[in-house]
């Protein structure tokens, strides 16, 4: 007699099936299925990618990378003493990774964010903010190229704080309203988000019309880390940023992109706009005050940049506060 029963179908294992129980229990929400991962073999230190199943053996993993998503921050601080003094004024973190000089920390995302060339781009540019304002406050190493320390691993110092993710929102709300971010991104997140700003404004010019957006952009990021000494974005970070630019540049052609239609309803639309007054001729401040327009607008930088300390220089009973 046989067994007339059919095979039960085999799943597909996710690559987040494969990370260790501790680090899903603290938050992470997303895996890449061939994360980066890193060693030292003979006095050397080798990185390359692995299956998702293999990678958690190493003493280094890349984790903020999930492949189409960002599924964290991870930023890597040499300077102890900078760390603690920042951490208070940030959410508590889901791991903390010590290292001899500081130490590796992560924030995991609820909802991790996409990044693939159909993403919105709306949602990864508020990411970069909030990585590059977590950066500035615990002054962590602007050239870390994601690859941290397995919080998972035998050797790892791990201290495990918070269990569950954050959302954006509830990451954003230690920001200054104020705070800017550098000029130069120094977060892997920060630079994506720059490589593809840089990207539209090389594809939006006349000139470019028909060039082919990869090469240009590989210029640019080869250019920046020369520049900045930054470590360069992998070629298939640029690749996806290359592919959301010429998806845009699609949408440009389809609307008659430069035709002369075109660029007579692009001036109608700038003469229509413009910043409003803000103070009636004759009824303005500086003059009430009797003083000069540059003047009355430099003091009121100063008074800004009063609330651009962090709390603790504000409010020096913030920290203890805090509990």
């Amino acid at each position: 007699m046989t067994d007339s029963t059919p095979p039960r179908p085999v799943q597909l294992s996710l690559p987040l099936d494969a990370a260790p129980d501790p680090v899903r229990r603290h938050g992470l929400r997303a895996a890449h299925v061939a994360p980066r991962v890193g060693s030292v073999k003979d006095g050397r230190f080798w990185s390359g990618r692995v299956p998702a199943s293999h990678a958690w053996a190493y003493p280094y993993i890349a984790l903020e990378d999930a492949g189409a998503t960002w599924a964290s921050i991870v930023l890597d601080c040499d300077d102890r003493r900078a760390m603690a003094a920042g951490l208070p004024d940030l959410p508590p973190f889901n791991w903390m990774v010590r290292t001899p000089r500081g130490g590796h920390l992560t924030w995991c995302l609820a909802s991790p964010v996409a990044k693939h060339s159909a993403a919105r781009r709306a949602p990864e540019t508020y990411l970069a903010r909030v990585a590059e304002y977590y950066r500035f406050a615990v002054t962590a190493d602007p050239a870390f190229s994601g690859l941290g320390r397995n919080p998972a691993h035998a050797d790892a110092r791990t201290i495990w704080d918070a269990t569950a993710p954050y959302t954006l929102e509830g990451l954003s709300n230690v920001i200054p309203f104020n705070w800017r971010r550098p000029n130069i991104a120094a977060t892997g997140i920060g630079r994506n988000v720059d490589m593809f700003r840089a990207g539209m404004q090389w594809a939006g010019q006349e000139r470019n019309r028909g060039l082919p957006v990869l090469p240009a952009l590989h210029a640019i990021n080869a250019e920046i880390a020369a520049k900045h000494g930054k470590p360069p974005l992998p070629d298939s970070e640029i690749g996806s940023v290359a592919r959301s630019v010429e998806r845009y540049r699609q949408q440009w052609e389809r609307a008659g992109w430069h035709k002369p239609e075109w660029l007579a309803r692009q001036a109608a639309r700038g003469r229509k706009g413009g910043r409003p007054r803000l103070y009636l001729p004759g009824l303005e401040p500086w003059t009430a005050e009797g003083v000069s327009r540059a003047t009355w607008y430099r003091d009121r930088n100063k008074a800004r940049s009063y609330v651009r300390q962090k709390p603790t220089q504000i409010f020096p009973s913030f920290r203890e506060g805090r509990g």
